[in-house]
């Protein structure tokens, strides 16, 4: 299991006036949530807002969560936030470019830049309110790093693997009355099977 980035040896520590949508309030469930603006150009610049909002908001905010490892604390690339230009981790920077949109601008949650990692109380408060932070998201992004390795082909097979699996849910053949049993409905399967140092079925 992934330690949230929280508590990553990596510090991110913009200005003050980069948190220009103001401080959090613990009490109203507030977090900060980062606006990637959209760009024709593969190269150009990496441009982001952030800004404060509700996650009990009427209506509430609508983003994707980017979870990512950091991979330590080189940063040699840039990108502009609130106007300012600041130095993120390459695994992030790098996350940004492949989903940043040509003519949307995308809203996502990143543990980097939307908590204060400088404060204390406020990263503690962000660890508490994890579980609403990624139930509320429309999506999470697991970004696994750039390609390398041969990893294109293996996502190739994940995709023919998948198109197969809804191939045969559709036709409601015997695999799709597989995935249907109980045993998979158990919540404890996952932590079961992950921590099994083998696992037959």
């Amino acid at each position: 299991m992934r330690h949230y980035a929280l508590f990553d040896d990596a510090v991110w520590s913009p200005a003050p006036h980069n948190y220009s949508g103001g401080n959090p309030s613990f009490s109203s469930k507030e977090i900060r949530l980062v606006i990637l603006q959209p760009s024709c150009q593969w190269s150009s610049l990496i441009q982001c807002n952030i800004y404060t909002t509700s996650l009990e908001g009427n209506p509430p905010p609508t983003y994707d969560v980017l979870s990512y490892a950091w991979h330590g604390t080189s940063r040699t690339k840039q990108l502009q936030l609130n106007g300012e230009i600041v130095q993120p981790t390459e695994s992030l920077e790098s996350a940004l470019r492949h989903l940043r949109r040509h003519e949307e601008s995308r809203v996502l949650w990143i543990d980097e830049m939307c908590v204060n990692q400088a404060d204390a109380a406020e990263r503690n408060y962000a660890v508490r309110s994890m579980r609403s932070i990624f139930q509320q998201a429309q999506n999470v992004i697991a970004w696994l790093g750039d390609e390398s390795d041969g990893s294109e082909e293996v996502f190739e097979h994940v995709a023919e693997l998948s198109r197969f699996v809804q191939s045969e849910r559709d036709t409601d053949k015997p695999f799709d009355s597989l995935l249907r049993r109980d045993y998979w409905t158990r919540i404890w399967i996952l932590q079961e099977i992950v921590l099994a140092k083998d696992a037959m079925l």
